[in-house]
């Protein structure tokens, strides 16, 4: 009778119109195959973007301005408005179905957003609906160097104000953003905690039970009691995520309408996307959450093919991705060249030194003593095979190069040779100053970071960099690790034992500037912000000799990898990327927007573009296929990339390049012959 009832109501929406021209019937177990419609697209010509507008600013404030604040404070609020109609549907089908279903009852005590409330009464939870708990391993962590965030393996952590700012977190989890107990927006990476709310931040196998359980619209609960986490999905979750999916493919659509870009293929695909959403909604109404979810998640596929369609091919944008090479034979890299050509990628940034050892023979290493190449690729000069294969396309060839970081003993020979022979190079902590050890970073991955205070290290380095380009027709050098090694926030009780650069020689070089050991002042000492000084110019000295590869190479284009943050990167990572700009030392910035979130994204890459230098580009790093975010978030940061003017787009990275996120940008973004 249920399934007459249902299949009488989706007829009588076909007969009034309501589900549109193009609108179709499907019997009730029958999935929705979605074949690509073949339409008559008409001409669209290239769009050219303009050149950034910029202000110069003067010295960099690190502190946290009240415009951050408040645009923190608002971030998700347009989303919370949509929910309350979302909880007004589910308080009236919860009220309809209380006079026709029993509830299920829960033991669990639920705590309710804000952080003041206490656990309160039994709560009964419908049948019909999709409940899931987990147990959390912590609420409010201790902040820890070797931790991010105080995060563990497979753990799950809950964030509240009581925190902080934000989680802290590294790019290997998945977070969500919780506002009046409902889940208001997903993000994988050091989420900003709302006022009003908390956050989730699992890892592992906790990530896994986020990524199946933990959905936009979603209410979760915790129990402060036993620690238990509780996901509740309805059947009009599903439709709102539905929703959700259709009006991002809408906005995204009517914004390129506007600037006369053909949407045939984007509103055939919107179409689908709603009528689909009908059957869901009336499935939902009929408290069938089996049927309500999938024509809801047939919905979302189609909208994401709506989003795919919708974002036009731009000709000036700059379009890369970074690789680290695994393969020798030069006719294997040619077909990779080849497939990332198909998919509209035009640079290479090849991973040239890493870990302390180059892809290619390397004369500089030699003379050190050092391991002359890495051992996977002996007796073949691999960077000379990417750059042949890759001219001959018409493609070019940034050298990827790790300043800084030389990897860990796990990954490389090299932290042990260089313990043995230039032990001085290394960098330290202050907890580990006066040890006669060298520890690596906690916070990175046990590696190893060179000392940016030394000379010597700087001439190293620039040595192998004037050998790269002395020796190879690259087009491009791409510095990343160009900073000091993390070290816990200034308002963390470890920033002082953290902090880095404690070496002898600079302590020494400090102290004879300065009359006063670094090792004798904390973070409160007046000459503290000297100090800080000191080790933020040491990194730009060495970006400032950085030009005199053009006097070898003039036509090469100097990039740094950079963290678009600005105050963060200046106190935590010593580096004062602003300045860099501003003084004109390098022709772009690649900065790595880790966290995938549209919303940072776009906060952050308007913050970059007022202060990065009126004449450096700005190649947006974007970490989607890293993070593992649907491939359709890549459109949609792209629109917001062209929108503020960024120059290009730089993907991270190759290994994690999967066919999904290929098809989703060869579809239209990328893709050079489309209409």
């Amino acid at each position: 009778m249920k399934k007459l009832l249902c299949l009488l109501v989706i007829l009588f929406l076909s007969c009034t119109n309501i589900v549109a021209a193009r609108s179709f019937q499907l019997p009730y177990n029958k999935t929705i195959n979605i074949e690509k419609p073949k339409l008559e697209m008409p001409e669209m010509p290239n769009l050219t973007l303009p050149n950034a507008e910029t202000l110069n600013i003067s010295k960099p404030d690190f502190s946290l301005q009240q415009s951050d604040i408040d645009s923190i404070k608002n971030l998700h609020q347009k989303t919370i408005k949509r929910l309350k109609s979302l909880n007004d549907k589910n308080l009236l089908i919860m009220n309809k179905k209380k006079k026709n279903k029993p509830a299920c009852p829960t033991n669990m005590q639920m705590l309710m957003s804000s952080p003041e409330t206490i656990n309160i009464d039994v709560q009964k939870i419908p049948f019909g609906n999709e409940v899931s708990f987990y147990k959390i391993s912590d609420i409010n962590p201790k902040k820890s160097d070797e931790n991010p965030g105080g995060r563990g393996i497979n753990e799950l952590i809950v964030y509240t104000n009581d925190y902080g700012l934000k989680t802290g977190t590294n790019e290997y989890g998945k977070e969500a953003i919780i506002v009046n107990n409902q889940v208001v927006a997903l993000s994988s990476m050091d989420s900003i905690i709302p006022l009003n709310g908390f956050v989730i931040s699992g890892h592992g196998k906790a990530k896994q039970w986020m990524e199946k359980n933990v959905i936009l619209g979603a209410r979760v609960d915790i129990n402060t009691a036993t620690k238990t986490i509780s996901s509740i999905i309805t059947p009009e979750t599903y439709v709102f995520e539905a929703e959700e999916k259709i009006r991002e493919a809408q906005e995204i659509n009517d914004y390129y309408k506007k600037m006369k870009c053909s949407m045939l293929q984007s509103d055939f695909y919107i179409d689908k996307a709603n009528s689909s959403l009908n059957y869901a909604k009336c499935y939902s109404s009929q408290f069938d959450i089996v049927m309500a979810k999938k024509y809801a998640k047939n919905s979302m596929v189609y909208s994401d093919r709506a989003i795919a369609c919708a974002v036009p091919y731009v000709q000036s944008e700059f379009k890369g991705i970074w690789i680290r090479p695994k393969d020798r034979n030069p006719e294997k890299i040619g077909l990779i060249l080849d497939n990332l050509k198909r998919v509209g990628i035009d640079t290479v940034f090849v991973e040239t030194y890493y870990h302390g050892m180059t892809i290619f023979p390397s004369e500089t290493l030699k003379s050190y003593g050092l391991v002359q190449q890495r051992p996977e690729f002996m007796n073949t000069d691999v960077l000379q095979s990417w750059i042949d294969e890759a001219h001959k396309r018409n493609m070019k060839v940034h050298v990827w190069f790790q300043t800084f970081y030389i990897g860990n003993e796990a990954v490389s020979p090299m932290p042990k040779l260089l313990k043995l022979k230039h032990p001085e190079w290394l960098n330290r902590q202050y907890w580990f100053a006066n040890s006669d050890e060298v520890q690596p970073s906690l916070a990175e991955h046990l590696g190893y970071f060179l000392d940016p205070a030394n000379p010597e290290v700087q001439e190293y380095l620039m040595k192998i960099l004037k050998e790269i380009v002395c020796k190879y027709d690259v087009d491009g050098v791409n510095i990343d690790y160009i900073r000091y090694p993390v070290c816990s926030s200034p308002n963390s009780s470890d920033f002082l034992s953290t902090s880095w650069g404690y070496t002898k020689y600079a302590i020494d070089e400090f102290q004879k500037t300065y009359g006063i050991s670094p090792l004798e002042m904390g973070s409160s000492n007046p000459n503290w912000y000297k100090w800080e000084c000191y080790r933020r110019d040491k990194v730009t000295c060495f970006v400032e000799k950085l030009g005199d590869l053009k006097k070898i190479r003039s036509n090469i284009t100097i990039s740094a990898v950079v963290f678009p943050d600005k105050n963060q990167s200046a106190v935590v990572k010593l580096q004062d990327w602003a300045k860099w700009g501003q003084r004109g030392y390098l022709d772009a910035f690649t900065p790595l927007f880790l966290s995938s979130n549209i919303d940072f994204t776009e906060k952050y890459l308007r913050d970059m573009m007022a202060c990065k230098g009126a004449n450096v580009k700005l190649y947006a790093g974007l970490f989607d296929p890293f993070t593992q975010t649907e491939p359709t978030n890549l459109p949609q940061e792209i629109k917001v990339l062209r929108e503020l003017n960024a120059d290009g787009i730089v993907i991270f990275d190759y290994a994690h390049f999967t066919k999904a996120y290929q098809q989703v940008l060869s579809i239209r973004a990328f893709n050079r012959n489309s209409k």
